[in-house]
């Protein structure tokens, strides 16, 4: 049963439950923001003093920690004789989800394993190795920043066990040798995994398949590590060398840090040489062995065997789910080296999206807040190959021809005759679309902007950018001279120049480069605009709104080169009234038609849908908006055609058990005139989700 209170927080959901926890989405009326709270049951917390052990560890190793890719944690306490854990609730899902889509790329992969390689080299130096490495343990904000979580089952490096109390726990598909063998452990453990999870990133498979838990652990003992080319030909055998070394049978031969083989990662990507042995023999790992008592009557290898024997014979009780080449939650194997061994429960993940173990319960009483829709039943069939020629057609509404959008990780290319075409085929974390010119299209995959041109039969990098946690937009003015570019969500304003570019391409760098223009650092950017004429940005910001809360702004700003970027205007704010934005204060998607008027929807369900806004730069005066009738809902990524006269927009029905996603064109002058509209053709469904955010960009004609 579902508690209305835990201490002073108001539960609003469950997320989540467990052998061991139950998760749950509440409010916490002292800071005003949402929170997830995990609970270890008084029952459990009574019965089994090693579940209790392990659930303050989690709570006083990551308070400890304190490190920006790190869940963090807010509070911790008793209930009930119970005891509880408040955390930041993490709204982007889990990357087991993203995995649920396939492979990824690796400016993709890159930029979810440099959180997660910073967040274990700091717990690392620490002495703390977190012994469970794997995708349901790598969370997202709503921003798609990657965090790492769970050290439920971490351990200090420096704690002395025994043969009879020592603990082997972990994940079937990511324990190192040394780890299923029950040897001394240190940060290199942490990092085999790291290099298991890399396979499966790139190829949508993890390196060990198994029907059961000890084939998988038979297989990291005695086989070689596969090749990642079977599955994806296309990339360079260097990322084979990067994957071998990291996962190493002898961990001496291993990375010494994460950190270091994130280096090499992104070395590959960009095509230069890897570190070479004399520069990693040179990096030392950041923690020390374990000393442990001296085992009597055998060695460790043999028992890492009697321990896959145990597995084999069903000493081991574990929820096996699996699928060839697809893996969904992998379970969390908690073993002890003895006859009696039993699976204590697996470690239940903090995530506000669809998972194995999460069961949605909307709070009836509440306003509505971001809440998940099923996934809908709709197939479609991608089309065999992904080439770039530009569907052009003579029908032009609007100044347009055609919309590329973004579905299950891809550009879309639609006309209005509903024909529809898969532009990429890499997936990924696509966003910030731009037409450049009728046959150029620019966006944002990973740290990297790439071009979609019909020049070329694959997208091309055009810029990649180093030491960052996010490229969150880069936005080129109208007349090609200026890019305005938001990296870890700070603005600035360049030269359009690539070579220049291409040689300052860190924060650090940036502000030195010639033609350099201005930096912004004094709100949370995210995705920005330019105005017409290219004097002015707007940018939606998240900043302090009152009674110690963040929320989302537009603003917008100009840039005066030499001397800084000013706000000129301010919006919402205190203008007009938003249904749920008190609840939930985020402004999802926003656009600017380059003069006065602004379109924007707000966040309350499933990943960006919600009431949709017009608002006037020159009348100051905001309406809500409802094209498809009053009693509707939801709206997400609105956009202006070219000429500022039609409305393109993707709907969602809020009665709609299935979450299907629908996008409209629509006359934006009969909007509220009692106008039905019918939604776009397309003669093929290209949503697998109903959390798609289908941004788009609408081609201008000359």
């Amino acid at each position: 049963m579902q508690p209305e209170t835990i201490g002073r927080y108001e539960i609003l959901e469950t997320l989540g439950r467990g052998g061991q926890a139950a998760v749950y989405r509440a409010y916490d009326p002292v800071m005003q923001r949402e929170v997830a709270i995990k609970v270890l049951p008084a029952t459990l917390a009574a019965e089994d003093a090693q579940a209790r052990e392990r659930f303050e560890r989690e709570a006083h190793t990551i308070a400890a920690l304190e490190h920006p890719a790190i869940v963090p944690v807010y509070d911790f306490g008793a209930y009930d004789d119970g005891l509880y854990i408040v955390m930041r609730l993490m709204k982007g899902g889990t990357l087991s989800d993203r995995l649920s889509r396939g492979a990824m790329n690796p400016a993709e992969v890159l930029k979810v394993l440099r959180n997660v390689a910073s967040a274990l080299d700091a717990a690392h130096k620490r002495g703390i190795i977190h012994r469970d490495i794997k995708p349901g343990n790598i969370l997202f904000d709503e921003y798609g920043t990657a965090y790492l979580s769970d050290f439920g089952i971490a351990r200090l490096n420096t704690a002395a066990t025994s043969l009879t109390g020592a603990l082997i726990v972990g994940t079937p598909y990511y324990m190192s040798p040394e780890q299923i063998n029950g040897g001394d452990l240190d940060g290199r453990s942490d990092v085999y995994a790291l290099g298991a999870l890399l396979f499966q990133m790139l190829t949508g498979h993890v390196p060990y398949e198994g029907e059961t838990p000890a084939q998988a652990i038979i297989k990291h003992l005695q086989e070689p590590i596969p090749k990642i080319r079977q599955y994806r030909p296309d990339l360079p055998e260097t990322y084979q060398g990067i994957i071998e070394r990291a996962m190493a049978k002898d961990r001496d031969k291993r990375y010494p840090t994460a950190g270091a083989l994130v280096n090499d990662l992104e070395a590959a990507i960009k095509g230069k040489p890897l570190a070479d042995e004399k520069t990693l023999l040179a990096i030392s790992p950041p923690t020390i062995k374990a000393q442990r008592p001296k085992r009597k009557g055998g060695s460790r290898k043999w028992w890492g065997f009697g321990l896959v024997a145990l597995l084999l014979v069903g000493g081991l009780a574990v929820a096996w789910t699996t699928r060839r080449g697809q893996f969904a939650a992998p379970p969390t194997v908690t073993a002890t080296p003895s006859p009696s061994a039993t699976a204590l429960p697996t470690a239940t993940t903090v995530v506000l999206a669809p998972s194995a173990t999460a069961t949605f319960q909307p709070t009836a009483t509440k306003a509505p807040t971001a809440t998940q829709m099923p996934e809908p039943t709709a197939t479609f069939t991608p089309a065999p190959t992904a080439t770039p020629s530009f569907m052009v057609t003579g029908r032009t509404i609007g100044g347009t021809d055609l919309i590329a959008f973004v579905a299950n990780g891809d550009i879309w290319l639609l006309n209005f005759e509903g024909k529809i075409k898969r532009a990429t085929t890499d997936g990924g974390n696509k966003h910030g679309l731009q037409w450049l010119t009728p046959t150029k299209l620019l966006y944002i995959n990973g740290s990297c902007v790439f071009l979609l041109s019909a020049e070329s039969p694959e997208p091309q990098p055009v810029i990649c950018f180093n030491g960052i946690n996010s490229l969150d937009a880069f936005r080129v003015s109208p007349d090609g001279k200026t890019v305005a570019i938001v990296l870890d969500n700070e603005l600035y304003v360049t030269t359009f120049d690539l070579g220049a570019l291409a040689e300052h391409r860190t924060p650090d760098l940036l502000p030195k480069m010639p033609g350099f223009c201005a930096r912004f650092v004094q709100d949370k950017m995210h995705e920005v605009l330019w105005s017409k004429d290219g004097s002015r940005l707007a940018a939606r910001v998240t900043v302090p709104i009152g009674n110690g809360r963040a929320g989302d702004q537009i603003e917008i700003l100009n840039p005066v080169c030499g001397e800084g970027i000013y706000r000129q205007h301010t919006f919402p704010g205190h203008r007009f009234p938003l249904t749920t934005y008190n609840q939930t204060p985020r402004i999802s998607s926003f656009d600017w038609d380059g003069d006065k008027q602004f379109v924007f929807t707000l966040y309350w369900r499933n990943g960006g849908f919600g009431d949709m806004y017009l608002y006037s730069r020159g009348t100051y005066i905001g309406e809500q908006i409802k094209p498809l009738g009053e009693k509707t809902c939801c709206y997400g990524v609105p956009r202006w055609s070219p000429d500022g006269s039609y409305l393109f927009f993707a709907y969602q029905d809020i009665n709609d058990p299935q979450g299907k996603i629908a996008l409209y064109y629509v006359p934006a002058g009969t909007i509220g005139a009692g106008v039905t509209y019918k939604p776009l053709l397309i003669t093929q469904n290209p949503f697998k989700s109903a959390r798609e955010q289908p941004e788009a960009a609408l081609r201008p004609l000359p």
